[in-house]
């Protein structure tokens, strides 16, 4: 493959540095439209290898097409499939066509972790007198940050490798300032998330041969990392709620637990068929299904990404996500035998990343605008690598 110049790289390296920060709407879709127009132009030049899991998301896209006629807002969710499905897919295919090489993989990655620092350190920062995040800062919300939170924690591992000492020593210290923003953002669902990750990649770089411990040493690991992150997480919940009534300081009286059996009922009335694409879909379909008092009002969409398709599509919208995320991680799963090392560690990454993603939205849905373009220009990247002959890497990145 023939390397593009600096230049033509910067509108990628850019848009997955400014993809959190609010307010950046329009740089971020100048960005992508010259990415997307860079890789189409050079194409033939960057010769990549075919597009993957293409059965999967044109089920998609023919899916939630189809979700139009029955809609309930049919412009807004014509509007939701173009952002959420049209500009992905820009973001996947030029991302997948742009990183041929092991180097371009680690800039990505670097670029990615150095913008979650940067937000954490800010976010701390501006919330030192008050003591928590102040959400209408320039630097994003938490719900934000956790979506960003658990995509650049898999970067790590393409990342180290192309990093010299004092790299390496800087990297770290970003690890650090990620995850004490994650404890000040008090998003609960990241130590659960942050959990099933490590122990995922602990798993898979074992089996892989890239990690050198026996089993009891791994199962000390694992149960050591159950222990943590549900410590963790319970401190993270007692901050969280310390003011709160007592009637919802416990884990087990989280009003979403009613909520989503409430809207699974919803969808089970309308199996086949939903009210159209979109997260906002179930206020405009469903009123009665959005609680009008104070705090349960935060629930005007399902706060589940699978529910939120079936809202959306009926059980077929379920079914296409599911095949989507499979589709990928299928697509890891077969470069984690005969690769390099380097390929591997990618590999591991993209799996370790989705299942990031889907446990991150299983109590909230931020896979929209930014957090959903920066999840497919990432997993183009690790793909548009992985579906390359093998070339050395060239310095740091």
């Amino acid at each position: 493959m023939n390397k593009p110049a600096f230049l033509p790289l910067l509108p990628f390296a850019v848009l997955l540095f400014v993809l959190p920060f609010p307010s950046t709407v329009a740089l971020r879709l100048l960005c992508l439209a010259m990415a997307f127009a860079i890789a189409l132009c050079s194409w033939r030049r960057l010769a990549p290898p075919p597009v993957p899991c293409k059965p999967a998301l044109l089920a998609w896209a023919v899916v939630a097409l189809a979700s139009l006629p029955y809609a309930v807002d049919r412009a807004y969710s014509l509007g939701e499939i173009k952002n959420e499905i049209g500009y992905a897919m820009m973001a996947f295919v030029a991302y997948f066509a742009i990183t041929g090489t092991l180097s371009d993989l680690r800039r990505w990655s670097t670029v990615v972790v150095a913008s979650a620092a940067g937000i954490g350190a800010w976010a701390m920062a501006a919330g030192m007198k008050s003591g928590s995040w102040i959400d209408g800062g320039l630097y994003g919300g938490v719900g934000t940050f956790a979506s960003l939170a658990v995509v650049a924690v898999p970067l790590f591992l393409p990342a180290w490798g192309g990093l010299s000492g004092r790299g390496r020593a800087v990297l770290a210290l970003a690890a650090v300032v990620i995850l004490a923003a994650s404890v000040f953002s008090q998003q609960r669902i990241l130590w659960a998330v942050f959990g099933v990750q490590f122990i995922v990649a602990i798993v898979l770089l074992r089996n892989a041969g890239l990690l050198r411990i026996g089993r009891y040493a791994l199962a000390a690991i694992v149960v050591g990392s159950i222990t943590l992150a549900g410590a963790t997480l319970l401190f993270v919940h007692a901050q969280k709620t310390e003011l709160s009534p007592p009637d919802i300081q416990a884990l087990d009286k989280d009003m979403r637990l009613a909520h989503w059996g409430r809207v699974f009922a919803r969808i089970e009335a309308h199996p086949l068929v939903g009210a159209g694409f979109g997260r906002e879909t179930m206020k405009k379909a469903y009123p009665d299904l959005v609680p009008t008092t104070v705090p349960e009002s935060q629930l005007w969409h399902p706060h589940n990404l699978f529910l939120t398709y079936g809202i959306a599509m009926g059980w077929p919208g379920m079914l296409v996500l599911l095949a989507v995320f499979v589709s990928l991680l299928a697509g890891y799963w077969k470069s984690l035998s005969g690769a390099g090392n380097d390929r591997r560690l990618a590999a591991i990454a993209g799996i370790v990343l989705i299942l990031g993603v889907v446990t991150r939205n299983l109590t909230n849905d931020f896979f929209v605008r930014d957090g959903a373009l920066l999840f497919w220009a990432l997993n183009g990247a690790l793909l548009g690598y992985l579906g390359r002959p093998d070339v050395p890497a060239t310095g740091a990145a």
